[in-house]
């Protein structure tokens, strides 16, 4: 297990926003460039270690969407939250949507 940070809590709030000045990262980049380069852990050893299928983990680096099973063992592995990895998903593609959506497309009547 990675050292972890303390726990901040988040209250939620039906009109929760995220700053969008932050641009959003995928959460493959994250879990690549955060978590396995720096502490050079390949997809073969992260499999063996959260339990994920090694084909799944290339998978989800090349873009798959990370679903509350894996978000759990990547968590429990990596010292991060559940919440964290789908929190990241959730942002990435409601920001996907946003960016191909045509003018007036996502308007409500």
């Amino acid at each position: 297990m990675l050292p972890t940070a303390p726990i901040l809590l988040v209250p939620l709030h039906p009109r929760m926003e995220i700053d969008a000045a932050v641009p959003a990262r995928s959460p493959s980049a994250v879990l690549r460039d955060d978590y396995m380069l720096p502490h050079a852990i390949s997809a073969a050893d992260l499999a063996l270690r959260t339990g994920i299928p090694a084909w799944h983990i290339r998978r989800m680096l090349i873009g798959s969407p990370f679903y509350p099973e894996e978000s759990h063992r990547l968590a429990a592995v990596l010292g991060t939250s559940a919440l964290y990895w789908l929190v990241l998903q959730a942002r990435f593609e409601l920001e996907r949507v946003l960016r191909e959506a045509a003018p007036g497309e996502l308007d409500v009547h």
